[in-house]
């Protein structure tokens, strides 16, 4: 096994990256798995490691802009743990000022359509939140987008 040294990234100076060459399975015969090696602060460490993070999990989806349009009911397909699913539409009020009104389905069943709160389900733009779930497979949504056409 032999280790190259890579120069430092500009973008993250904290992380050396180093490379490891291939080997066959007789040479080192304890290896199991892959693992990606990494220096930091002249002490290598590989990820991902053994060690359990407490903390839990959070992803967030990008926001999608429409114009005007009433979110209906969401879907989360996904594996492992007990999430709770947040909507987060944002609209402009009546004085022109952005307001963001958040929903949240605690312990949302897997792969079930669940109803948007009324009150919480018109705006300009939505993002999702999910948290504690151990691996998201899809998010779904239904939502009817008003227009005006011109003539």
């Amino acid at each position: 096994m032999s280790l190259v040294r890579k120069p430092t990234p500009t973008f993250c100076p904290k992380w050396t990256v180093l490379l490891v060459k291939p080997m066959l399975d007789n040479d080192l015969p304890f290896i199991l798995d892959n693992i990606n090696l990494v220096l930091n602060s002249n002490k290598i460490d590989k990820f991902p490691s053994e060690t359990y993070a407490e903390e839990t999990g959070t992803i967030k989806t990008k926001d999608l802009f429409f114009e005007n349009g009433l979110l209906k009911r969401v879907r989360l397909d996904y594996a492992g743990g007990t999430p709770n699913l947040t909507t987060n539409l944002t609209k402009i009020d009546s004085d022109g000022l952005e307001i963001e009104k958040s929903n949240t389905i605690t312990g949302i069943q897997a792969n079930k359509w669940r109803g948007v709160a009324n009150g919480y389900n018109r705006g300009r733009s939505v993002n999702i939140e999910i948290t504690d779930a151990e691996e998201i497979k899809s998010i779904m949504y239904d939502l009817n987008i008003e227009s005006e056409v011109k003539t």
